[in-house]
């Protein structure tokens, strides 16, 4: 038993199946009208004598692409565009294609590289759990400080400021525990406790099955299978409801949801560069946007206006 084959097409697009194109494999064809460009063959926007030639030379200067698509048809027009930031190392009519040559479209072979970008991998870092911390015992401590003796060594304002923050960090640190870094969850954010209880129970059943053949273990395993999976679509479900109701009120949930779906990598890449630097580190790609963004905009100049000073006895 193999699946099927679906193509889902908007109504507002014209489309019908081609069953002539269809083989005895699992293919379906469907042809879909989007719009349609019948131009003779350009190269530089002065060389165009088209008004419509002319409007999509500048739609593809605007969006910064490049068409590069050469091959013609059999009445010598273009019809299907390639436009894309990428290069295209090699573009050509395909030798020998897979299904029924069409004139006004031939088949193309093309290749591009395309490179492989990582993303900017966070490492967790411990925080404080300050309402777990020993409140009784950091008072004790910094009731036996004897202040006067600390501040005593200290020449000016600012000595005894860091000498307070430094026996006030030593204090915390101390007595309040530190959380472990995150390091990704294994589980997807909408399993529950019962799910995931549940299914390294159904993994254990398959292990003993396996090991020692007790056909009790495999009607544990089946029973625990079919338990997640009933588990597995109320969670999501339940997961995809509480999503919706609270997108007015917090719509950062939705980014959480598709980072999730990507497998829990942050959006930002590793690699971010301009005309002249490089950043690869989290703080460097902040400095990086930063410059950059405070290099377009003005800045701010005092106001020529002189600060009135009134007397405090002034009524309004």
């Amino acid at each position: 038993m193999g699946g099927g084959v679906l193509i889902a097409v908007s109504k507002r697009f014209k489309s019908y199946r081609l069953c002539e194109r269809e083989s005895d494999c699992e293919d379906l064809w469907v042809r879909v009208e989007l719009g349609v460009f019948n131009e003779t063959p350009f190269t530089k926007p002065e060389t165009s004598n088209s008004q419509l030639n002319s409007s999509l030379i500048d739609f593809i200067a605007l969006n910064n692409l490049n068409q590069y698509n050469p091959c013609l048809n059999n009445k010598n027009r273009l019809l299907d565009l390639i436009m894309s930031s990428l290069n295209f190392s090699s573009i050509n009519i395909c030798a020998d294609p897979l299904s029924v040559t069409d004139p006004l479209h031939p088949p193309i072979e093309f290749c591009v590289t395309l490179d492989r970008y990582s993303n900017l991998q966070f490492n967790g870092e411990p925080r404080f759990l300050f309402h777990k911390a020993d409140y009784t015992k950091i008072i004790a401590d910094l009731c036996s400080i004897s202040w006067e003796n600390e501040f005593s060594r200290s020449v000016n304002v600012d000595e005894m400021v860091e000498q307070f923050y430094m026996l006030l960090r030593s204090v915390i640190t101390k007595h309040v525990p530190k959380s472990n870094p995150c390091r990704g969850k294994k589980y997807p954010i909408w399993f529950s406790a019962a799910l995931i209880k549940t299914i390294k129970e159904k993994f254990k059943y398959r292990t003993k099955h396996r090991k020692y053949c007790n056909p009790r273990d495999l009607i544990c395993f089946e029973l625990l299978r079919d338990r997640c999976a009933k588990l597995h679509n109320l969670n999501y479900k339940t997961y995809l409801r509480r999503l919706e109701s609270s997108l007015i009120s917090n719509p950062k949930l939705i980014w959480s949801f598709i980072k999730h779906k990507r497998g829990g990598s942050s959006g930002c890449p590793a690699r971010v560069s301009s005309s002249t630097e490089l950043a690869t580190t989290g703080s460097d790609i902040c400095d990086l946007f930063a410059s950059q963004f405070s290099s377009i905009y003005n800045k701010k100049y005092p106001s020529p206006m002189r600060y009135l000073f009134l007397p405090s006895t002034t009524i309004f």
